[in-house]
C-alpha cells in the first residue's frame, strides 16, 4: 500500500477539526469529493465542508477493513463510528461504506464515498426512523 493511502487512512482514523490542517498534504487543489450528501469541488470548499461537518459531530472515527490499490486507483472498505448530538441523543452509531480514491501526483484528486444515507441519518430520526424501519420490514 502506498504512503499516500496510509496518510488518507490515518487522517480519517480520527476525523476531527484539529486534523483539517493536513488536507493540503492529502488532496489536490482541484479535488472532487462526493458523498450521498453533496459534491464538493476544490480544496477550499472541501475544507469548509469538513469544518461544518466536524463542528456538528461529537466524534467520528473510521476503521478500515479492506484496502485495495492498483496504480492511481484505490478502494477502502470501512466502518465509521460517530456520534451526533441530535441523533439518538448522541449515542455511538456505526455505518459501513466504501471509498473510491483516484490519485494524481501523489494526492487525492477524486474521492467518492458510497454508503447508505438512510442508515447514517434518516433511520436515527424519531419519526422518519420508525417509518423507514416499517418500510424495510414490508419490503423484506
Amino acid at each position: 500500500m502506498s504512503h499516500q493511502l496510509e496518510k488518507v487512512c490515518a487522517f480519517y482514523a480520527d476525523f476531527s477539526y484539529a486534523g483539517l490542517s493536513q488536507l493540503p498534504e492529502i488532496y489536490t487543489q482541484d479535488c472532487i469529493f462526493r458523498d450521498p450528501v453533496q459534491e464538493v469541488i476544490g480544496l477550499d470548499n472541501l475544507t469548509r465542508y469538513f469544518e461544518r461537518m466536524s463542528a456538528s459531530l461529537n466524534y467520528c472515527r473510521f476503521v478500515f477493513h479492506s484496502r485495495i490499490q492498483q496504480e492511481d486507483l484505490a478502494f477502502l472498505g470501512w466502518t465509521m463510528r460517530y456520534s451526533h448530538p441530535r441523533l439518538k441523543k448522541g449515542a455511538d452509531l456505526m455505518l459501513n461504506g466504501v471509498t473510491e480514491l483516484r490519485f494524481t501526483d501523489g494526492k487525492v484528486q477524486s474521492h467518492y464515498d458510497h454508503y447508505d444515507l438512510g442508515a447514517m441519518l434518516y433511520e436515527h430520526l424519531p419519526v422518519m426512523g420508525s417509518l423507514i424501519k416499517l418500510v424495510k420490514s414490508k419490503v423484506a
